[in-house]
């Protein structure tokens, strides 16, 4: 009998790509950055897509300059992500950013005057020039209104390179008046915007509450679909400052021009103080308080707002993380029904009004 010749061949399970690129979307969902930085270590193909999603939202938040023995760490933490993405960033890491978010930590008022020096350090321009391809940016401050002239001239130009950058579909700015005049129009695919003002002005001018130059217009920037506003003071007295900002605001959505504004959703979330006056008993001025939106009201619901589809009102009733007297949340909602009547009578447009919270 002939000899029989066995050869043993060892079969490898083939899976498809997809199979382990949704195990890897999975933990990204569940924010387990741990298991994610395993599945890295696999292989070349597994790396790839972790990448995208371990670098998908760089957060870049400074406290006050007290912290001393936190601040040495993070600039550490700086000049290495810098180095990461460096010229020699072959793993393609700065491409993979699709969220920058830029800003303070502080906590409370008792940090109000103290700098943030992560906005001071000059490693900070250094990265904001090497990404590419960022899709969403947000400017995080919570407590100090910043001017936009106090930045120094690295940090500007590299928020402005930001902005223009194509790739630019999402813009949220905390607390930043003056801003310059080219800031926006030169976001040509910015879809989403978002303006909260809500902190404190160290000696306010009138200056302080404009945001934009004058003749400025949002609704030139044409792919604009959704605007976000908050306009509100939980950390400080000042509701008559802050009601400067609704009439800055009216005139940048002013159409004086013959095209449409292209803006579908609008969601507004406005402080109580804002808009009422109210005495130490609950009860309201509801004639003087009605007018505060009066001009709003007649701008949004300008036949050239033809896009608008859908108006969130949210009044904020809490300051200071203390809430409100039940009766006067009880006589706010009472008279929030009867504000911005002639957009609620525009059959095309879902409007919907509550009260809330202010959310940082």
């Amino acid at each position: 009998m002939e000899d029989m010749v066995y050869t043993n061949k060892v079969q490898t399970a083939v899976f498809p790509t997809e199979i382990f690129d949704l195990v890897i979307d999975d933990l990204a969902a569940a924010e387990n950055r741990k298991d994610l930085l395993a599945c890295s270590l696999v292989s070349k193909s597994f790396h790839f897509r972790v990448k995208h999603h371990l670098f998908a939202t760089l957060q870049l938040l400074g406290g006050p300059q007290f912290q001393s023995e936190y601040n040495r760490k993070q600039k550490g933490w700086l000049q290495t992500l810098l180095n990461l993405l460096g010229e020699t960033d072959r793993l393609g890491t700065a491409g993979t950013v699709q969220t920058l978010v830029l800003g303070n930590i502080f906590k409370d008022v008792a940090q109000l005057f103290r700098p943030c020096w992560l906005l001071m350090d000059p490693t900070v321009p250094s990265i904001l020039q090497r990404l590419s391809g960022v899709r969403k940016f947000v400017f995080k401050n919570v407590i100090r209104t910043i001017r936009w002239g106090s930045f120094s001239e690295e940090l500007s130009s590299s928020i402005l390179r930001l902005c223009a950058s194509p790739s630019l579909t999402s813009l949220e700015l905390q607390n930043i008046t003056r801003l310059p005049y080219n800031l926006l129009p030169c976001s040509s695919n910015l879809e989403s915007l978002s303006l909260i003002y809500t902190a404190i002005v160290w000696k306010p001018t009138e200056e302080d509450f404009i945001l934009f130059p004058p003749n400025f217009e949002l609704v030139s920037l044409k792919n604009l679909r959704n605007l976000s506003i908050t306009i509100g003071a939980p950390f400080t007295n000042s509701e008559a400052e802050c009601r400067l900002v609704l009439p800055n605001l009216c005139q940048m959505l002013r159409i004086d021009k013959s095209y449409s504004s292209p803006i579908e959703v609008l969601n507004i979330t406005i402080g109580y103080e804002i808009l009422f006056d109210c005495d130490d008993n609950g009860s309201i001025d509801a004639p003087n308080s009605r007018s505060r939106l009066d001009d709003l009201d007649a701008v949004l619901s300008n036949p050239k707002f033809s896009h608008l589809k859908t108006v969130n009102l949210n009044i904020a009733c809490k300051r200071l993380g203390q809430s409100l007297d039940p009766k006067l949340q009880k006589h706010i909602q009472l008279h929030a029904e009867n504000i911005l009547p002639d957009l609620r009578s525009m059959s095309s447009i879902t409007f919907s009004m509550k009260l809330t919270d202010y959310v940082f």
